[in-house]
């Protein structure tokens, strides 16, 4: 195996590794949020209550201790390993004194790197591409509370185990199939066209599954806010500081902030379950029962955690040919530049506004916001319909840019040499042609040598 296909590996099992660790505090946090972020309270409603707030701060003080202790131990490493020392005493004993870098130098390797298409096509590819995921690995979690009713801690171990596990299986079979086939870069580029279509078909299909009911009574306000006062709860009187304390008709058609919103006068026992009876607002035998209304959706869950798995697994089996694309397309002295170019623009343009965009986009689709002394607080129910539609296209969007971007990739790499054994055959190529023109320029002297020899002999 060439000493760039086994870098590549290791760089597949490298990236497998480390999403070994957001599983892993995915799990911790499944735990951790089951339980109350009061101790010393006992609430009178359960884990599958929006106003349930798990204790998200308890793994904060294992894993400080954890790190702590590796950061210990990887303080006993050595500066240079050994075997890198020696390779790095070989170079220097062997290779050329190092030429002094200048500005000059470094705006004519700036000046190569935007005149490389190759390079700014799939930067900017995985730039956008990187975008349009951004969304779903922020706020997983909570799309999956609010699409599907799943409790905080039901919908950490999903993201954890389903989707992080997906990726690194996928980054760590392709690095192993790329480094032992060796297929070519169009091969490569084409490969990351047909994942990130599937990405953009995929993300548009979520938009589309899900819990499709907003059953919270009221109506929409003129400044867009959502109304819980109405006619039929009138007499009521509910005041604005009353808690969020969902309840449901009885036949689940319908869900009210409160058991004052749903205009209920008495509460009671039928069958030995706590009932709210006499409500006003409820048609028909005016009863409620406490917490939000029964969704029956697992058909849909499990379509999109089938969906959603499929499409992991699918987009990280790209990222070893992308990943290996960027690092031959530059020349060895232009790598650490283009690599620092990458970097910067993930940051820039991915990284620092893609969690501003997508925090406005969820908060947005809020339906209820809960108030705690006057302050808003986290929302306590999302209008569906609304967050599964402007999460999924805007996400769809920019994957769609990525994709277009790659078309570029895909139309510029037929040339490009990714592997050690055609450097090599080129160092062949040019090292034989060299000798035949070194042989011929003899031949061609001796040639000479004789004609003048000849010419001095006939001339005697």
């Amino acid at each position: 195996m060439s000493q760039l296909l086994w870098f590549l590996f290791l760089t597949a099992v490298a990236a497998c590794m480390r999403y070994v660790g957001p599983t892993l505090g995915y799990l911790l946090a499944s735990y951790t949020l089951k339980q109350y972020i009061n101790a010393d309270v006992t609430p009178n409603f359960g884990l599958d209550d929006s106003r349930w707030i798990g204790a998200w701060h308890l793994g904060w003080i294992p894993l400080a201790v954890v790190e702590f202790i590796m950061a210990i131990a990887m303080a006993f490493f050595p500066r240079t390993l050994p075997r890198e020392a020696i390779r790095r005493q070989n170079s220097q004993i062997y290779s050329k004194p190092k030429k002094h870098t200048s500005i000059d130098d470094f705006m004519k390797t700036v000046k190569r790197l935007f005149n490389n298409r190759i390079l700014m096509f799939n930067t900017f590819s995985t730039t956008f591409y990187i975008f349009g995921l951004m969304g779903y690995w922020i706020f997983m979690p909570k799309y999956i509370e609010t699409q599907f009713r799943k409790t905080a801690a039901d919908a950490s171990v999903i993201t954890g185990t389903v989707g992080l596990a997906c990726t690194a299986i996928g980054i760590i079979s392709s690095g192993a199939i790329v480094s032992r086939l060796k297929p070519r870069p169009k091969y490569l580029a084409f490969w990351n066209l047909v994942t990130e279509a599937v990405d953009v078909l995929g993300t548009i299909m979520f938009a589309f599954i899900g819990c499709q009911k907003d059953d919270m009574h009221g109506s929409v306000g003129l400044d867009g806010s959502w109304l819980l006062n109405s006619t039929c709860n009138s007499q009521c009187a509910c005041s604005p500081t009353i808690p969020y304390t969902p309840v449901c008709s009885e036949d689940g058609s319908q869900m009210y902030f409160s058991a004052c919103h749903a205009g209920c006068l008495e509460s009671g026992y039928i069958n030995g379950s706590n009932v709210f009876q006499n409500c006003s607002c409820v048609p028909g035998s005016g009863v409620a029962t406490p917490g939000p209304c029964p969704v029956d959706c697992a058909t849909q869950f499990y379509i999109f955690l089938a969906l959603l798995s499929f499409m992991k697994f699918l987009s990280s089996t790209g990222r070893a040919g992308n990943t290996i694309i960027q690092y031959r397309s530059v020349a060895p002295e232009d790598k650490s530049v283009s690599i620092a170019f990458t970097e910067i623009s993930l940051c820039a343009i991915t990284f620092i506004p893609s969690p501003v965009l997508f925090g406005i986009i969820v908060d947005a689709s809020c339906q209820v916001w809960g108030y705690t002394c006057g302050e808003k607080g986290n929302c306590l129910l999302y209008y569906g319909q609304d967050l599964r539609y402007s999460l999924n296209f805007t996400s769809a969007a920019f994957l769609f840019i990525g994709f277009l971007l790659d078309v570029g990739v895909f139309c510029n790499v037929d040339k490009l040499k990714i592997y050690d054994d055609e450097d090599t055959n080129q160092e062949l190529e040019e090292t034989t042609k060299q000798g035949k023109d070194k042989t011929n320029q003899i031949l061609l002297l001796d040639n000479k040598g004789l004609n003048g020899s000849n010419g001095k002999i006939s001339e005697e």
